[in-house]
């Protein structure tokens, strides 16, 4: 929890700990029932189990790993690619907005024109050995 930012400056503390909250609540909640419903189908493989408890019908029984194969629409390469790149892009600037960060970007801003060293234009003539000792 200690990783997660709750220092918004639109939403107060107590509104973002309720979210975090709500959601933990619904991710345990979730995983609880696929825990329920996963060993159910592992018990209702064996028929002498259905008939122990009294099951004589499965509506949507279980598919065990590799028996369902995909039929949907596969998309081309054209729409594979654009993905891609989509990507790549939020990955390139997708930042968590931070103060801290915010900050950085602003003095960044000063300097991000500037070389470290100065670089040789392209009309400059080459140095010899003795010159550039």
């Amino acid at each position: 929890m200690d990783l997660i930012p709750a220092e918004y400056p639109y939403l107060d503390r107590m509104r973002v700990e309720d979210l975090i909250d709500r959601m933990l609540n619904e991710i345990n909640r979730d995983y609880y029932d696929s825990e329920r419903k996963a060993i159910l189908d592992y018990v209702l493989k064996e028929d002498d189990e259905k008939n122990r408890l009294g099951i004589t019908q499965i509506l949507e029984p279980p598919l065990d790993y590799g028996e369902n194969i995909y039929q949907g629409l596969e998309p081309d390469d054209e729409w594979k690619d654009a993905v891609n790149i989509a990507r790549g892009e939020i990955s390139d600037r997708l930042v968590i907005c931070s103060e801290s960060t915010l900050q950085f970007k602003n003095i960044w801003t000063e300097y991000e024109d500037k070389l470290f060293i100065s670089l040789p234009t392209q009309d400059d003539t080459p140095l010899s050995i003795e010159e550039f000792g």
